[in-house]
């Protein structure tokens, strides 16, 4: 007997070794060089981020940000573009393959860049201690933001400089304005864009509004009241100081929105074709498919938007700003927990965040290739080119690091930067802003309603389907499914936050 307790606390004692060096793998992985970097070799990193489209010259800036990084950092870089709609697939598969991977675009967008879901996985690595040894330009661009990610407190993705508030417009053809003399001062509610629409759609062959792939009718008229808490499987209500965690898809705001969204699908605002659209809005709009979408509103929206699709738009913003955890948290930038040069991976996030060379590069491209200098703070297009047959027409500048530190495009206003920042500090600020929950606890569950809700959400959010047959029966398979044990597991994860950021 004495022997058999021996060796059980022999295993006991090395359970625990092996579980406390696995706690310490990542830190220590991140704290220790290379084996190039400690010999003093140029180590490669590779970089993989969403596009809305690949650029054709990729290898062009690559090998000129390759001229840059030697001296700066040591490192080359290989950029790894990949379409929004292959993202999530193949970020899957770097992950579960573990193929080379140093930096990655994660954050909030629907299913296409998952950032709680690849904390739960262990796919990222902790940055703390990289953040405070080699992420000063980091810290000083984002400020408190910076930290904002923090998951059971640590933080595992930064957040790109850019609108970290969110309000939604309405985005409308200038033309179409115009020529249907529709009074803009009058735009205030989403009766008055269906009554815009509605006048629209009666001379035009093409829809009126169009949905692009990832998003629906409900998350562009999404609530103002309410807070998704990352991933609309329990939400709060920002006027309620309990901050008591309900279920969205049974609220009432839920059932108006779906019931909106069948009226017009009914009425043919919303083109019969939603569920299988694969594209973006702004590609809907630039290929003449649609004449209006619902798209992020901020100062210098509509001259943004107006380049990227190529023709002349305004921008009306149907919802307040709000600093929620998702906005803040919406494009960011993390590095892959097997990362083999986490060292290096945050020299280089660093930069894209204080050097303002490597920033316009990966935004924009080549100085007198893919855009010429008016002055030290406006650029153009070269002669002939423009945002629609550029060889490196990214339009990704809020996802490529510190977005003040870009070119303004003549036309502007000069005044933009100062604009945005006066947008963010007055923005209205949720009280579960920076609440970010760990759904592993109740991971089986979060597969089950989220299968349920691939099934039904995408079809009631966009009219395909009567809310009055359809959202009852949604609303019972997803507690079928366990929603109801997942909201108490952040009711139970938010209190505990709640309680460390009073005391």
């Amino acid at each position: 007997m004495k022997k058999n307790r021996t060796w059980m606390v022999m295993i006991l004692m090395l359970s625990l070794l092996v579980t406390a060096c696995s706690g310490q793998t990542h830190q220590a992985k991140a704290n220790d060089p290379s084996p190039d970097a400690a010999a003093g070799k140029p180590v490669k990193l590779r970089v993989m981020y969403m596009v809305f489209n690949v650029p054709n010259d990729i290898s062009e800036v690559e090998a000129k940000l390759n001229q840059l990084l030697q001296d700066r950092i040591q490192a080359t870089i290989e950029l790894i573009p990949v379409q929004m709609t292959s993202y999530s697939q193949q970020m899957n598969l770097v992950m579960t393959s573990r193929e080379d991977m140093d930096l990655v675009m994660t954050g909030y967008m629907g299913n296409v860049l998952t950032y709680s879901q690849q904390v739960a996985k262990g796919e990222l690595l902790p940055l703390d201690d990289l953040l405070t040894t080699y992420g000063s330009g980091i810290l000083d661009s984002l400020g408190d933001y910076a930290r904002t990610a923090a998951v059971g407190g640590k933080v595992y993705g930064v957040t790109t400089n850019r609108d970290l508030a969110g309000s939604e417009g309405w985005v409308v053809r200038k033309d179409m304005l115009d020529k249907y003399k529709i009074d803009t001062a009058s735009i205030q509610t989403l009766q008055d864009i269906e009554q815009a629409l509605e006048r629209i759609r009666g001379g035009e062959s093409i829809n009126p509004f169009g949905i692009g792939n990832g998003r629906t009718f409900v998350t562009g008229f999404y609530p103002d009241n309410i807070d998704s808490l990352g991933d609309n499987l329990g939400v709060i209500r920002n006027d309620d100081s309990a901050m008591k965690v309900i279920n969205f898809y049974e609220t009432e705001e839920y059932k108006s929105l779906v019931s909106q969204a069948r009226a017009w699908f009914q009425k043919g605002l919303i083109p019969k074709d939603v569920a299988t659209v694969t594209q973006s809005s702004e590609t809907l709009m630039k290929s003449n498919k649609i004449i209006s979408y619902i798209d992020t509103a901020r100062p210098g929206s509509a001259e943004r938007i107006s380049g990227l699709v190529g023709m002349p738009v305004e921008v009306f913003p149907i919802s307040k700003a709000k600093a929620e955890t998702t906005t803040v948290s919406k494009f960011m930038w993390g590095i892959a927990s097997h990362s083999k040069h986490p060292q290096q991976a945050m020299q280089l996030l660093n930069l894209m965040y204080s050097d303002k060379e490597v920033y316009n590069l990966l935004a924009w491209g080549i100085e007198g290739k893919h855009y010429m200098k008016v002055d030290d703070t406006f650029i153009k297009y070269p002669e002939g080119q423009n945002s629609t047959n550029s060889d490196y027409a990214l339009n990704m500048e809020f996802a490529m690091g510190n977005m003040f530190l870009s070119y303004l495009w003549e036309g502007e206003d000069a005044t933009l930067w100062e604009q945005l920042q006066d947008f963010n500090e007055q923005a209205y600020r949720s009280s579960a802003l920076g609440f970010l929950w760990n759904g592993t606890p109740v991971k089986n569950e979060i597969a089950a309603v989220v299968n349920v809700r691939d099934q039904y959400a995408k079809a009631l959010e966009n009219g395909l389907v009567d809310p009055d047959k359809y959202l009852p029966e949604f609303i019972e398979k997803l507690k079928g499914a366990g929603i109801d044990k997942i909201i108490a597991e952040k009711q139970k994860q938010l209190d505990q936050w709640k309680a460390l950021k009073e005391q």
